[in-house]
């Protein structure tokens, strides 16, 4: 009698309470979510890749207090890489273009709602006219170029010889680069090959709001990419090419036990 009695109490128990943990997950269970993407999208690699045309996000929101993840721009053309919620166009080709997305772009621009929030181009342009050093190289050149490149016997074949164009090369996303994201439910961080790029973009979600379909979608956000004109993303969620951000971590996944 007396287990039978634990049994329906175990029983209740299990119907009536809902536990939430978030999980740090192995990086497969993480990929571009096929459901979600643009109509002529193509997604490789076991869902790490996106190639074709148009938006692809993530099959799991950022649910932790802070998250990580990485972007490698494997080859050049159009990109966009931020964040975005369900109401997201993914058939556009560009991410920053609605109220729904924040990215940066491969025009070195960081947009939200159409509206440039930050223009890379022309704030390390004046940086660099204040702030290069005698040789017309930052400081920080050799710490911002890409993880093959991070040598002092290959600088002088990848850094062009003006100073325009060598503080271009190691402050603007170009094809082989690592884009860093953090996110922490109030700013948005982008990261160059480990450096931070000093952008902070504040994200803005109130009440829901309905897609290009009239359906009402959550609030949560999704990391999100975008490519056109030949550009391939590779998304990586694990195993980062730069340490973590301190204070942050991996995406991780939510499981609920019903």
């Amino acid at each position: 009698m007396f287990a039978n009695e634990l049994l329906r109490t175990c029983c209740c128990l299990r119907r009536s309470t809902k536990n939430n943990f978030p999980l740090s997950t192995p990086e497969g269970l993480i990929s571009l979510d096929s459901g979600h993407i643009g109509q002529e999208v193509v997604v490789l690699k076991n869902g790490k890749r996106l190639c074709g045309t148009g938006g692809a996000i993530l099959n799991q929101a950022l649910l932790q207090s802070k998250s990580y993840f990485e972007v490698k721009i494997q080859q050049t053309g159009h990109w966009s890489i931020g964040l975005c919620t369900l109401n997201a166009d993914l058939n556009k080709t560009r991410g920053g273009l609605d109220k729904f997305s924040w990215c940066l772009n491969a025009e070195n621009l960081v947009m939200n709602d159409g509206s440039v929030i930050f223009d890379l181009n022309e704030l390390y342009s004046s940086q660099n006219e204040n702030g290069s050093t005698a040789n017309g190289i930052n400081e920080d050149t050799e710490n911002l170029l890409p993880v093959e490149n991070n040598s002092s016997n290959e600088i002088h074949h990848v850094m062009p010889t003006t100073q325009s164009t060598s503080n271009q090369r190691s402050i603007l996303p170009q094809e082989g680069d690592i884009i860093g994201i953090t996110y922490d439910h109030i700013e948005l961080n982008f990261y160059l090959n480990g450096k931070n790029l000093n952008v902070p973009s504040l994200i803005k979600v109130t009440g829901s709001q309905p897609n290009n379909n009239g359906e009402y979608n959550s609030n949560e956000i999704y990391p999100c990419l975008f490519v056109d004109d030949g550009a391939i993303l590779d998304l990586i969620v694990d195993n980062f090419n730069y340490p973590i951000p301190s204070g942050y971590d991996k995406i991780m996944v939510e499981q609920t036990l019903l």
